[in-house]
């Protein structure tokens, strides 16, 4: 893994928390299911990385709120969906306005998807864990700015600024966003980029009682990330 920073995922995925959790959809078609196969996986690797690899983390629960209806009506819809698939409750739950404020700590408004398997990480701490476990078949290669690509004798070689050979091999996945398209000789491909964007306030100076996990609908907010509230809209 070759990266022009000193520390793996320090741009786009230093954010300081984020979120996973499954779906529900009442088709429940081949998206549903892969995302619900991940979701499962994404819990068992993140409470890995909790406990073998202090990394900062939740993975005992998040609330996603059901913004689009009343809660009665939008509660009694949920528990219909989930009894049509059968899915069970260690993976979601359809939680009433006041059930979901229970299990959060937060008086809420709206019914609530429940995922008991859902949380938070720290993306770049997740990173660093997945190294440390992939070690010594994966190697972490700071510090190293690659310039350019150039295929030679069926391997690719990751050039710097002067042309030197950083590293080659057979093959070569680019996981730099916008970055791929410069390495990639400019593609006229319909790619282009988006900012997220994500707010950080002191969580004592700001008087505002945070949740028990996190909670995502029209946004997101976050329990205490160590004296810090984090909250969103990507």
């Amino acid at each position: 893994v070759v990266d022009r920073h000193a520390q793996p995922a320090g741009e786009a995925s230093g954010n300081a928390a984020g979120l996973f959790h499954g779906i529900v959809n009442a088709q429940d078609g081949l998206h549903a299911r892969f995302n619900r196969a991940a979701a499962i996986e994404a819990q068992r690797v993140v409470t890995t990385a909790i406990t073998g690899h202090r990394v900062a983390g939740a993975a005992d629960g998040l609330l996603r709120l059901d913004m689009a209806s009343d809660d009665a009506q939008a509660a009694a819809s949920m528990q219909a969906v989930l009894a049509a698939l059968g899915l069970p409750p260690d993976y979601v739950q359809a939680l009433d306005a006041s059930r979901a404020s229970a299990v959060c700590g937060l008086a809420l408004r709206h019914a609530a998807w429940f995922y008991p398997g859902g949380g938070w990480v720290d993306p770049a701490g997740l990173c660093r864990a997945d190294l440390e476990r992939a070690a010594p078949l994966a190697q972490f290669v700071g510090m190293a700015d690659v310039q350019a690509l150039r295929h030679a004798d069926g391997t690719w070689q990751l050039l710097d600024a002067s042309g030197r050979v950083i590293d080659s091999a057979e093959t070569v996945v680019l996981a730099n966003a916008g970055e791929s398209l410069r390495l990639l000789g400019q593609p006229a491909w319909p790619v282009g980029p988006v900012r997220g964007q994500i707010s950080i306030a002191d969580a004592a100076r700001s008087g505002i009682t945070l949740p028990r996990l996190p909670l995502s609908g029209a946004g997101y907010l976050l329990p205490g990330v160590g004296r810090r509230m984090v909250f969103g809209s990507t």
